[in-house]
């Protein structure tokens, strides 16, 4: 009777522990499935989109006070998500040489403050298609008149140029003028920290768009200038997303082009830059007809 009891305990304990086994095993197997949804599949499932951002007046802004966002881009982008029925939810700030980490480990579904497609970063991100256009100019001090008409004099171990760290225009040093010495800022510095340097003499020149000078001088105007022509010619792509996810890239292109067609992209640039002075519109895909009259 002992023995029967003492065999029924020692079943029932290995079933149990079968038991335990099999659902540690099924939930470890849902962890696995899930670490590799991809970013449109969550994107679609939850209706939302986890968004990195860094703040880069007037692209994005943030209001220490409030923890209201802003600018140009993030109006796009919130129009974007409008579109496409999703929830825009800003996650975190990331600096421009995490974005490919953070796309990576999942911490975001796209980096959505605005970037350049440029030197190294196309091999690891992609984007989608550009919001505008942007011409980046060499700015001096007003009062320096070292460089006028004469770019090889900024190539020079003599000559050195204020740059943020992973920032667009610090590749753009690089590859345009490797000879001068740079006076770098940390990530997550902004771009009036690297205007000062040059204004306080820390730095001769920097690289940027006008829309990024422009919104300087307003508090400090007249203290930079532009030499006379552009050294490159970027797009401002509007999101940034890990390479293999074509579908978030399409739903995302697709969405731009029709509130691009709408109207809506040009109503929120015209916001920024009623001038048009600016930023560089994205060419319409047609030319309107004329009508028999000629009008």
């Amino acid at each position: 009777m002992k023995f029967s009891r003492l065999l029924l305990a020692i079943i029932l304990s290995v079933a149990a522990s079968a038991a335990v086994a099999a659902y540690v095993a099924s939930k470890h197997a849902g962890g696995a499935a899930s670490a590799s949804e991809s970013a449109y599949a969550r994107v679609i499932r939850t209706g939302t989109l986890r968004c990195g951002y860094g703040v880069f007046a007037p692209y994005f802004t943030k209001d220490l006070k409030t923890g209201k966002y802003g600018g140009v881009i993030h109006d796009v982008v919130e129009a974007v998500g409008n579109h496409l029925g999703l929830k825009i939810v800003w996650a975190e700030e990331v600096g421009l040489g995490d974005i490919a980490t953070a796309l990576k480990t999942g911490k975001i579904d796209a980096y959505c403050g605005g970037v350049w497609s440029i030197g190294k970063r196309v091999r690891v991100i992609d984007y989608t298609d550009p919001v505008f256009y942007e011409p980046i100019f060499v700015y001096v001090r007003s009062d320096d008149h070292r460089f006028d008409k004469n770019f090889a004099a900024l190539d020079s171990s003599t000559a050195r140029v204020a740059m943020i760290d992973g920032e667009g225009s610090s590749l753009i040093a690089a590859a345009e003028f490797p000879k001068a010495r740079p006076v770098s800022l940390p990530q997550l510095s902004t771009y009036a920290d690297m205007f000062n340097l040059v204004v306080m003499n820390k730095a001769d020149f920097l690289l940027t768009a006008p829309l990024g000078e422009h919104t300087f001088a307003k508090n400090n105007p007249g203290q930079l200038r532009p030499l006379d022509k552009p050294v490159r010619i970027f797009p401002m792509d509007g999101f940034v997303i890990s390479y293999g996810e074509p579908a978030l890239r399409d739903i995302l292109n697709q969405a731009q082009k029709n509130i691009r067609n709408n109207g809506i992209i040009d109503k929120i640039l015209d916001r920024y830059d009623p001038g048009h002075t600016l930023f560089w519109r994205v060419a319409k895909p047609y030319i309107r007809p004329q009508d028999p009259q000629g009008k």
